[in-house]
């Protein structure tokens, strides 16, 4: 497992091949910063395409232009499928709409259980 911190982003590479993204506190998402976990994923990944577990604390939310570019397919190279955990109401309001109501042009689902969402992606590998 190897795990490094990249701005407000902790990224792990687990043993199993899924990749752990948490965004760590309360912040809004700027293209800025979802360009340094998109690094931080290339990095961390190899430049490989990977299931992606995500997660983040209560209020992190992205911004309106992050929430547009994110469901782009060149938006996340290096994901095979998203797993999301989202803890807040608003964070699954959001994840929802993303879900049901965009249409990602990659596999994304929403879980409660973080253990649901880690067979979800076994799936992937």
């Amino acid at each position: 497992m190897l795990v490094k911190k990249f701005e407000i982003y902790t990224i792990e590479m687990r043993d199993d091949g899924i990749l752990h993204m948490h965004a760590d506190g309360d912040h809004v998402i700027d293209m800025r910063s979802y360009k340094v976990l998109i690094a931080g994923i290339a990095e961390m990944s190899g430049g490989k395409k990977v299931p992606i577990l995500s997660t983040a604390d209560d209020l992190t939310m992205p911004d309106e232009e992050v929430k547009e570019y994110f469901m782009r397919s060149k938006s996340s190279p290096y994901c095979l499928a998203n797993a999301l955990i989202a803890p807040s109401l608003p964070q699954k309001i959001l994840s929802n709409l993303f879900i049901n109501v965009i249409e990602p042009t990659r596999p994304i689902k929403l879980f409660k259980r973080k253990e649901d969402a880690i067979e979800w992606l076994k799936t992937f590998l």
